[in-house]
């Protein structure tokens, strides 16, 4: 198992060379420690392949997924994320070059404070999404989510080139708690996580230096905690030994969808806008200057010209991903995420099925199902 994690995060990204040019960043595999891996092992997880790498699953997770949901609502769930990557851009001109990529605004930011962008084409369509902590006037922790560092830099490489920003994986692996009692649980190990959303803040755990992230990945409070990778496994001891319940990925997904939250690019594909992700409010500033794509952004923002939307809806039966949704026997939209566990799905709905109640049925093989929005 851990052998396999290794070589998947060690793979080569074939996107790096797009550009044509060469910015070398380094390498930093998307992997957790083997002491990990065997203490969840003993614990009963296997893993599964989360964006290319391998994430931490329960064994068993369809019986798994309802005690582990509860324990997360009761208390403190706990996830390991090593599918995200993390990457310090450094340079006098990082706020205005942030600024003018990506779609959120960086220029009010201040050390300790954060926002999540997106990075879009020229017609609007999502490139890239991620959450950016600003650290100083001249530097940025980025990270990316269904991304890699070296796909950023070759579609960047001659941008970052010409304003002078330096790219510098971190050797750094997200773990997320979520819960009511994820705050106090880390007041107890001496640790702070600020209020206000993408917030942080640095502390130290088992000796160990870490960021503490307001993230929300779920409708449940949540902290990402950006620790060095190769000290994972004794922070992770730490927190599970005050109380945080070691949880899989289908159940953090499950969470995800039950509470209505695209993630990308499950959700979406190459011709995804923000508006249709439902993620326009928490990734794109409409009152700041140019950047690529803008223009579409907010002639979409002003005219409300979005014809499709990324919605919940709750399933009567089985169903699986990308099946077509049907009102009154017309296709209007088709199922993305499910609920491990369910009964929510995320479906990418035309106007016409976006009111709460509006039933509409799941066209499958094996028959019919029912699906009501909201």
């Amino acid at each position: 198992m851990a052998q396999g994690a290794a070589e998947q995060g060690r793979a080569v990204d074939e996107d790096a060379e797009d550009s044509g040019l060469e910015l070398d960043v380094g390498s930093t595999p998307r992997i957790l420690p083997e002491a990990l891996w065997a203490r969840l092992a003993a614990a009963g997880f296997g893993s599964t392949e989360v964006d290319g790498v391998a994430v931490p699953e329960r064994v068993g997770w369809a019986d798994a997924v309802t005690a582990e949901r509860a324990a997360a609502r009761a208390g403190v769930g706990l996830w390991a994320l090593p599918q995200l990557d993390p990457v310090l851009l450094r340079g006098a001109a990082v706020r205005r070059w942030t600024n003018s990529m990506f779609t959120n605004n960086t220029k009010r930011l201040r050390p300790g404070q954060g926002n999540r962008h997106c990075q879009t084409d020229d017609r609007g369509r999502i490139l890239m999404v991620l959450d950016l902590y600003w650290l100083a006037d001249d530097a940025a922790l980025l990270l990316l989510e269904g991304h890699t560092v070296s796909r950023f830099a070759a579609r960047s490489a001659m941008v970052l080139m010409l304003d002078d920003i330096g790219l510098e994986p971190q050797p750094l692996c997200a773990l997320h708690l979520a819960g009511p009692e994820a705050d106090a649980l880390l007041a107890g190990l001496g640790l702070s996580a600020p209020a206000e959303a993408h917030g942080h803040a640095e502390g130290s755990l088992a000796g160990v230096s870490i960021r503490l992230c307001r993230k929300a990945r779920s409708a449940l409070p949540g902290v990402d905690l950006l620790v060095p990778t190769e000290a994972v496994d004794a922070v992770w001891a730490a927190l599970t030994a005050a109380g945080a319940a070691p949880c899989g990925w289908s159940t953090l997904e499950a969470l995800r969808v039950e509470a209505g939250r695209a993630r990308w690019p499950v959700d979406g594909g190459d011709k995804s806008l923000v508006h249709e992700l439902s993620i326009d409010q928490e990734t794109a500033a409409f009152d700041k200057g140019c950047y690529v794509g803008q223009e579409v952004l907010n002639r979409i923002d002003v005219k409300g010209q979005v014809q499709k939307k990324l919605l919940r809806v709750t399933l009567e039966g089985e169903a699986g991903p990308g099946a077509p949704l049907l009102l009154e026997g017309e296709t209007v939209g088709a199922l993305r995420s499910l609920a491990p566990g369910g009964p929510w799905a995320l479906a990418l709905l035309r106007r016409s099925a976006w009111a709460a109640g509006t039933r509409l049925q799941v066209e499958q093989p094996g028959g019919a199902v029912a699906a009501v929005v909201g």
